[in-house]
């Protein structure tokens, strides 16, 4: 297994794709960013003219063991390789997990099936039941969410690639700290600045500050939010925030004494 961030990399240095792939993790815009990149490796590695004929795309949820075993095991028309994914992989049943596990200790060289596991999982349980098989048949890729501030960074940083610009650590720093909690949040306020700087090549802080100026307010918030939802460590850092953007700390007070009360009512 590998983390997200060494896939395409990964990906460049095959010869051939494997047969079975294991996108796993909480964090679905690193989950459908690893997926685009490797149906554009299909693609250009099979073609792409019959895909049509050849491409079944599956949920845990509504579809059981039998229609995706039936995909994967059906031969392709007019291309080399079918590819078969699977969304929802953890909503199966434990019948059809079962049965899946049974495919891929024998997968069908002719079909790529690709499984895209969502939510939370336990680090450790990559090496047990489903994603222990998919690991041995192929390939599993984790995506897990990025806690630490330099992948954050990282990330970041790397999404001004396709619009052929750099984003400067500093503004890096305050996407991360203020755009929100996920990737998609901040993948849409990067869009945004992207959007906003025109034929500038590099984004700057100040950049940011003005495409996010409209948070400003939202942030005070939530603030309020977390300390009547008792998240007190998370509160902490967005009272930070609140106080570094000019925020009155008579205000911040005032918030706190009326969650305080709002507390002890509820007790």
């Amino acid at each position: 297994s590998i983390d997200s961030s060494l896939f395409a990399k990964t990906l460049a240095g095959l010869k051939d794709l494997p047969p079975v792939l294991l996108l796993i993790g909480e964090e679905d815009t690193l989950s459908s960013d690893c997926l685009k990149a490797f149906r554009e490796s299909f693609g250009r590695t099979y073609g792409s003219a019959m895909l049509d004929f050849n491409q079944d795309v599956l949920y845990g949820e509504k579809d059981d063991a039998g229609k995706v075993i039936d995909a994967c095991s059906t031969l392709p028309i007019g291309m080399e390789r079918r590819l078969v994914i699977l969304h929802q992989a953890e909503k199966m049943s434990s019948e059809s997990e079962e049965a899946v596990r049974e495919y891929l200790a024998s997968p069908n060289p002719s079909t790529v099936f690709v499984m895209v596991w969502s939510g939370k999982i336990n680090p450790q349980s990559v090496s047990k039941g489903l994603p222990a098989a998919a690991e041995k048949a192929g390939l599993a890729v984790k995506c897990w969410r990025l806690s630490y501030e330099d992948k954050r960074l990282e990330w970041i940083r790397s999404q001004a690639l396709p619009y052929k610009k750099e984003i400067s650590r500093d503004a890096a720093v305050i996407l991360s700290r203020e755009a929100g909690e996920s990737l998609r949040e901040m993948k849409t306020e990067i869009e945004k600045v992207m959007l906003f700087v025109g034929d500038k090549k590099i984004v700057q802080a100040e950049d940011v500050k003005r495409t996010m100026s409209f948070r400003a307010d939202q942030i005070v918030w939530d603030f309020a939010n977390d300390l009547d939802a008792g998240n007190m460590k998370k509160a902490g850092v967005v009272m930070e925030r609140c106080l570094e953007q000019g925020e009155a700390p008579i205000m911040i007070l005032n918030m706190m004494a009326r969650s305080a009360r709002r507390l002890s009512e509820r007790k």
